[in-house]
Formats: C-alpha cells, structure tokens, sequence
C-alpha cells in the first residue's frame, strides 16, 4: 500500500526520471531517497492546502499546519511556492 514513489511500482527496470539521483544497480534508487521524494511531495501538499484553506494567510496557514511563521516560509521557500 506504499506510493508509488517508494515501491517503484509502474517503472520499468533501470528507468530513471528527469532529475532523479541515478538508479542502483536494481534500476531504483534507494528506499531512503524515495521515502525523502514522497515526505516532500506530501508536504508540498499539505502547505498547498493549508494556504488554500486559510486564503492565502501564510500566517493562519502555520497556524493550521502547527508550525511557526518562519519555518513555513522556508518551506514555502524550499518548495518554490
């Protein structure tokens, strides 16, 4: 039941995406890199939708998230939003 991300499920043996860390030689990149991908693209949504939910206030979306001012926007920041 893991994304798609970290099982590697759906990819062919030895294929890499565009700006991927290349693949072990068992064609994945390690479990590690990919659970990193995933926790990214997962936060990457959870601010989205904090942001969304709080029309735009970054400092009600920290707010929702539970996370001060400052680190959202290094995060927003780290995810280019």
């Amino acid at each position: 039941e893991l994304p798609a991300e970290i099982s590697g499920a759906g990819k062919a043996p030895g294929a890499r995406g565009a700006g991927r860390p290349a693949a072990r030689a068992g064609g994945e990149a390690p479990l590690k890199e990919r659970v990193a991908r995933a926790v990214s693209r997962i936060e990457k949504e959870e601010i989205l939708r904090a942001l969304e939910r709080a029309d735009g206030s970054r400092g009600e979306a920290a707010r929702l998230l539970g996370i001060s001012r400052r680190t959202l926007f290094y995060k927003l920041k780290e995810h280019g939003i």
